[in-house]
């Protein structure tokens, strides 16, 4: 926990796990953004029941594994990698914003938008989305040149679903298996 704007977070490899259940946060980061850097490291949440409350953008890699790990986002997050859903874990986006600026993976895992805005935007490589099945609104802001956000399933996960709207505003979208 960095329960307040005079601290600050940064991670520049390595891993950070995360066990336990709470009522509130899991993980609590109040600091300024500008005090918040994470360019390498994976965080993993590895089991219990709790919220994330983060400012900025403390995750490169995000990961929610073992069957247990059940995680309510309690402000908007920012991935500034990949975020991997575990088989039964669950991400309960609680109708906070999702931004995503690598790949999104779900390994049989469930997503819950509740409503929100899910943004793929990379300026430096193409992004997948692999076995999600539910979408919010699906936002698409690859501005890396030529880059394509591609859909495609894992396992039963075949169709895609948008509670909201599709939007394309920069980059391709490609659909397939």
């Amino acid at each position: 926990s960095l329960p307040s704007t005079g601290c600050s977070f940064v991670m520049s490899g390595g891993q950070l796990n995360i066990a336990g259940t709470s009522n509130n946060e899991f993980m609590l980061i109040n600091a300024d953004d500008n005090d918040i850097v994470a360019t390498a490291g994976v965080v993993n949440i590895t089991g219990g029941n709790g919220g994330i409350a983060v400012n900025g953008k403390p995750f490169y890699d995000l990961t929610l594994a073992n069957n247990t790990t059940h995680v309510r986002m309690d402000r908007a997050v920012n991935v500034t990698n990949d975020l991997n859903l575990g088989t039964g874990t669950t991400l309960n986006a609680n109708a906070l914003d999702l931004t995503i600026q690598g790949d999104f993976v779900n390994d049989l895992g469930t997503y819950i938008p509740n409503g929100n805005i899910t943004t793929f935007n990379s300026d430096n490589d193409n992004q997948e989305i692999r076995g999600v099945e539910d979408f919010g609104t699906l936002r698409i802001e690859n501005i890396h040149s030529g880059g394509v956000v591609s859909i495609s399933a894992i396992g039963s996960f075949t169709d895609v679903d948008l509670t909201g709207d599709l939007e394309v505003e920069r980059g391709g979208l490609f659909l397939g298996k």
